[in-house]
């Protein structure tokens, strides 16, 4: 569980810093906020569907098929 909290993070900082990249043009403020909600927003999504698929694996694992 861990290596996936350090993934989403790295995910996060990757997201932040590419929409920080293209969007220097634009006033600071709202590319810094932009680009934290959007790390953010990716590390959940990555967190949610590790978490569908380790409680999956589990649910399988448990029911015989």
């Amino acid at each position: 569980m861990i290596e996936i909290l350090f993934i989403a993070v790295i995910l996060g900082i990757i997201a932040a810093t590419y929409c920080y990249c293209c969007m220097s043009e634009a006033s600071f403020p709202f590319v810094a906020i932009f680009s934290i909600v959007t790390g953010v927003l990716t590390s959940s999504l990555v967190l949610i569907s590790a978490f569908i698929f380790v409680t999956l694996r589990v649910v399988l694992q448990i029911l015989p098929l």
